[in-house]
């Protein structure tokens, strides 16, 4: 006689990238700022969420004492403003990954999978 087996709720894939301060763009020093995660099937359009890192101030100035916070906050808002709003999401995403190349970059995506995209918030903020 065989035992049913406890079904897993299905994974869902998700896709991530971090969003770091270059002071140099000769140096490799960064500061991460914040993540990206978005549901890899839709491309974002049924789950993206960018999460600011904690700490992420007090490591940009570690990487550099001179560094605009209220600047990169700024730009960080607004690269979170945009992707909530659904239709400016997708050209936002491709700018962000295509166009940034200065101070402000986005690391190559990344794939996972978890049932929820909570439990990869956590992890990914470190949390």
């Amino acid at each position: 006689m065989q035992k049913n087996a406890a079904r897993m709720p299905p994974r869902k894939q998700f896709d991530y990238f971090f969003l770091s301060y270059f002071p140099d763009i000769a140096l490799t020093d960064s500061a991460c700022l914040a993540f990206v995660l978005l549901d890899s099937e839709t491309g974002g359009e049924s789950f993206c969420r960018l999460e600011t890192v904690e700490g992420w101030k007090a490591r940009v100035k570690r990487c550099d004492p001179d560094a605009d916070v209220k600047q990169l906050q700024a730009i960080v808002q607004d690269i979170d403003h945009k992707i909530i709003e659904s239709q400016s999401r997708s050209a936002m995403l491709a700018l962000i990954e295509n166009s940034f190349s200065n101070s402000v970059r986005a690391s190559t995506r990344r794939r996972c999978e978890a049932e929820h995209p909570e439990e990869l918030l956590e992890k990914l903020s470190g949390g």
